[in-house]
């Protein structure tokens, strides 16, 4: 979808008092939703895999360095009790269009860099283990 069409679709939504928008971007389920604190973008990021204990304790280890890299952007990793999975949280600082625009940019960079991130590092510590 261009990304008019995502800056139209946003900008309807901050005309709304609730509800959420839903969005399929580059294979990422994307939420942007109203809540009490304000406008937030919730994003999944696409694991192939359980999250375990495991998956937890090495997304755990990655916040410091994923904070030191995307600054103030940075979206805060939570787990999804609803269906187990690894999300990030971005509270929009405002309610102007080419901001969410940008910022939904960065959040799926984020997903991205995560999902990579997580799997080459479980699939390097797989094969390190002895059978």
């Amino acid at each position: 979808m261009p990304s008019t069409d995502v800056a139209a679709l946003i900008e309807h939504r901050f005309e709304q008092t609730n509800g959420e928008l839903a969005l399929w971007i580059d294979d990422m389920s994307v939420r942007l939703q109203r809540r009490s604190g304000g406008w937030f973008y919730l994003a999944e990021i696409p694991l192939a895999l359980e999250v375990n204990q495991q998956v937890l304790d090495m997304a755990l280890r990655l916040t410091r360095p994923a904070l030191e890299h995307f600054g103030e952007r940075t979206a805060a990793l939570c787990l999804n009790p609803q269906n187990a999975s690894l999300n990030l949280l971005v509270r929009l600082k405002n309610d102007r269009t080419e901001d969410a625009v940008i910022l939904l940019e960065s959040l799926c960079n984020q997903c991205e860099v995560w999902q990579e991130t997580l799997l080459s590092l479980l699939t390097r510590q797989r094969t390190a283990m002895p059978v």
